[in-house]
This record gives structure tokens, C-alpha cells and sequence, in this order.
């Protein structure tokens, strides 16, 4: 069985290949069963598999960038945050002083 066949889901490269493998079980309905349009399925299921693979690339690339400018966020928050409280007690301790 094949992942979902759905034009919004694939490129057009593969989009082409899918075209012309209906078109052939539907030109040919019982040579299709005798292996007719096989070299057609093999292109279209490599070609899937290549949008799998570059998907799976992009995905991780993705989760690469996120972690890293979470991890920017995170650490400009905490110097913030650590800049806030050095200001407060430095206020604080010129107002014991007075």
C-alpha cells in the first residue's frame, strides 16, 4: 500500500509520477495485474521515499534551529533577569548606606 496519494501532499515530481501510474491501471485493467505498470509504481515509490527523506531533513533542521534560538531566549531572559536583580540589590545597598 501506498502513504496517502493526495495532490496537496507531494511535489509536483512525484505529483506527475502518481498521475501516470492511475493513468496506466486505468488504460490497462488486467495488465496492470501482470506487472504492465510496475517500472511506473517503482518511480513513483522512489519518489515518495526521496520526499520522506528530504522531509525527515528539514524536520531535523528545524528542531536545530528551534532548540538554538530557544536556547537564546532562554539565556538572554536569565541575564536579564540576573542584570534586574544585581541592579535592585545595588539599589538597595546605597539605600542602607544613606
Amino acid at each position: 500500500m501506498h502513504s496517502d496519494l493526495s495532490p496537496h501532499l507531494h511535489t509536483d515530481d512525484c505529483n506527475i509520477l502518481i498521475n501516470l501510474l492511475k493513468q496506466c491501471h486505468t488504460e490497462h485493467n488486467v495488465k496492470k495485474f501482470f506487472g504492465h505498470c510496475n517500472d511506473m509504481d517503482r518511480a513513483m515509490r522512489a519518489c515518495l521515499k526521496d520526499e520522506v527523506r528530504t522531509t525527515s531533513n528539514l524536520v531535523l533542521i528545524l528542531k536545530g534551529c528551534l532548540t538554538r534560538c530557544l536556547l537564546l531566549v532562554f539565556s538572554t531572559m536569565f541575564l536579564f533577569l540576573i542584570n534586574s536583580e544585581l541592579q535592585r540589590g545595588r539599589k538597595a545597598n546605597n539605600m542602607l548606606k544613606r
